[in-house]
């Protein structure tokens, strides 16, 4: 499982576009997660109110940390394709190169348009890239 050799030194510098964009998904998907974490504070606490359950028990405090930080995780998790089509829409980015190797390499043929076209790119740049 750890024998995968990575593209990229150890020591790689990502570009200042790329660095930017890195920063950009950073902020948004955290700025995601706490909207998600906050809603499920939000319905978690009242869910606790109303079924009267006490706050220090498992099931209190599962219920008001445990669904808040799964709603925080999904939430920023959801902008993950978000992100990808960020770094996809670079030029002359190397860590969009080898994304698009990846994808390439590892998904099935039969999904690349689709996941091109997710990703804001149609077939024509998807030819042109490769």
């Amino acid at each position: 499982m750890g024998d995968r050799q990575s593209a990229f030194p150890k020591n790689y510098q990502p570009t200042a576009a790329e660095k930017s964009v890195l920063a950009e998904c950073r902020k948004d998907s955290n700025i995601r997660g706490l909207l998600t974490g906050s809603v499920a504070m939000f319905f978690s606490s009242a869910f606790v109110r109303r079924r009267g359950i006490k706050p220090f028990s498992f099931k209190g405090f599962f219920t008001l940390f445990g669904l808040p930080a799964a709603g925080f995780y999904f939430g920023a998790l959801s902008y993950q394709p978000t992100c990808l089509q960020k770094i996809l829409a670079l030029e002359n980015s190397p860590l969009a190169d080898q994304l698009r190797t990846f994808i390439d390499s590892q998904v099935p043929q039969q999904y690349h348009s689709k996941l091109y076209e997710q990703h804001g790119m149609t077939a024509a740049q998807q030819q042109q890239q490769q």
